[in-house]
């Protein structure tokens, strides 16, 4: 299972396939969806479908909804691990609204064998100095 952040979304409208031009992807990555292949946590869809542009408005389409959402939800011992080894154990509110909603596809694609991330993110500096 492949398991989309934000941003592949959104880079894919914006550079690779408008949603307006190119709808078959669109209709191909709901495809993948209904089939398990492809799917979006939840936490990560709703940073998508806060915004008002196209891609948050084809997620928020019940089909799109329906097929791409992930049906679970997170292992709490997973998130922790994932904040505490990949940022740092005692993270302040502040701190952990920087990081973002990260950790908890990383934390969705440990939690079973055969889970791929897909980000188009680049590494960034330490939260702390």
């Amino acid at each position: 299972m492949y398991l989309l952040d934000a941003n592949t979304l959104i880079r894919a409208n914006a550079d690779y396939y408008p949603l307006k031009r190119i709808p078959q992807f669109w209709d191909w990555l709901i495809d993948k969806g209904n089939s398990g292949v492809v799917k979006i946590p939840n936490e990560i869809a709703d940073e998508i479908t806060t915004g008002r542009d196209d891609v948050s408005e084809w997620l928020k389409d019940r089909k799109a909804k329906d097929a791409l959402r992930l049906n679970e939800a997170v292992d709490p011992s997973l998130l922790r691990r994932v904040v505490a080894e990949g940022y740092a154990p005692d993270l302040t509110d502040a701190e952990m609204e920087l990081v973002g909603r990260d950790p908890f596809l990383v934390a969705y694609g440990m939690a079973a064998s055969g889970r791929s991330v897909v980000t188009k993110e680049r590494l960034r500096t330490a939260v702390r100095n």
